[in-house]
């Protein structure tokens, strides 16, 4: 499961709400914001970490991966 293009439209949108919440002084609207950018960062951690996972997996025997097609390549 890919949540970059998700991370990529949503982090600059919380960041925009924490600067005009911050500006005008609406603290709703900035606690709202961080919580978001709070949540973005763990999907970020959990998808580099399942990337991690995928790779550790194609490092068994009898694999290899390709940097070019992303995915394992099975010698048998």
């Amino acid at each position: 499961m890919n949540m970059l293009p998700a991370l990529l439209v949503t982090a600059p949108a919380l960041v925009l709400c924490l600067m005009i919440g911050l500006k005008t002084r609406k603290t709703w609207m900035a606690r709202l914001s961080l919580i978001g950018l709070t949540f973005a960062l763990v999907l970020l951690v959990s998808s580099v970490y399942m990337d991690y996972q995928y790779f550790e997996d194609c490092l068994l025997p009898n694999s290899e991966f390709d940097i070019f097609l992303e995915d394992c390549i099975s010698l048998h």
